[in-house]
């Protein structure tokens, strides 16, 4: 069976990484950055159904089905598997129960928004992103743009937007795209700009007697957000590691689950904050706040 593709990193539109993404006279486009599990399928006559679908990083299968995905795309995909590019990976998100509240109807479905070739070693352009969704009749995300870069102002103004939320326009936010540019390392790279809500990142105020380790927390403080570990726990329910209806009976195990997951998403996310700190030293701030975020959390969904 092919292996897992995990999807490339998204980066947050401001850090370093993405100094040069966009530019004046750049072709972008500007789609609704969806609150659900990322997911992905693709031709492999290796496995029984002719198709191999996934998580973000798990070969889906009859007992591991992904909150319902694994489920259409047997309804939806196996029926019409010919249709499928054998180099390409479909990837989208499943629209599952996590922070933001769609209306009822937009929930289990799946809206494709990259295509990666095999072949070529790239995800190719939005024209072959909706002209494969027509093909297969599946939904994309929203597109609000397409076009040359205007300013960050432009951006700034689909933040948020979306039509498919129970109250209009509560989205997580936008992914920005230049199909065209590489790192040097040759790596597409794609950006995201969140609403307020969800930003997981926090200024913080400096500590009255500044020493290492009060810096330290400090900092730990402005990225360990609600945020963040709140998307963490919706993904254990994704990996099949929570259930759904979790609550505060269900402590120990989000805890467990979270494992090292927080401090890995905060060095992916943030590494250039913690260049100088010793992992350790994060690690063990990082294990003593979370207990208490984790219960605000499930304060605020009313799951105590």
């Amino acid at each position: 069976m092919k292996e897992v593709k995990k999807y490339t990193d998204v980066i947050r539109f401001g850090k370093s990484q993405t100094t040069n993404v966009i530019q004046e006279g750049d072709y972008i486009s500007i789609t609704e950055k969806i609150d659900g599990a990322n997911s992905s399928f693709c031709l492999d006559e290796t496995n029984q159904l002719g198709i191999s679908c996934y998580s973000h990083k798990t070969l889906l299968s009859e007992e591991m089905r992904l909150r319902g995905f694994y489920d259409w795309i047997e309804i939806n995909i196996f029926p019409i598997k010919v249709k499928l590019n054998p180099n390409y990976r479909y990837y989208g998100e499943w629209l599952c129960s996590h922070k933001v509240i769609y209306k009822p109807e937009i929930y289990n479905n799946f809206y494709l928004f990259s295509i990666w070739d095999e072949d070529k070693q790239e995800y190719l352009s939005d024209d072959v992103v909706k002209s494969e969704a027509s093909k297969l009749n599946i939904q994309t995300v929203t597109y609000f743009y397409e076009g040359k870069f205007i300013s960050f102002d432009h951006l700034m103004s689909f933040v948020g937007k979306s039509d498919k939320t129970l109250e209009i326009n509560k989205g997580e936010g936008i992914v920005v795209k230049n199909i065209n540019y590489k790192d040097k390392f040759g790596n597409q790279v794609f950006v995201k700009l969140v609403s307020e809500k969800f930003t997981e990142v926090q200024k913080q105020k400096s500590p009255k007697d500044p020493n290492i380790d009060s810096e330290l927390i400090e900092k730990i403080k402005s990225v360990l957000t609600i945020a963040r570990v709140d998307k963490l726990i919706h993904k254990l329910v994704d990996d099949g590691i929570l259930q759904e209806n979790y609550n505060i009976e269900n402590m120990s195990t989000i805890l467990k689950g979270l494992g090292s997951k927080v401090f890995e998403d905060i060095i992916k996310e943030e590494s250039e904050l913690f260049i100088n700190d010793e992992e350790n030293k994060i690690k063990k701030i990082i294990g003593k706040s979370l207990p208490n975020i984790v219960k605000n959390i499930l304060k605020e969904e009313n799951r105590l």
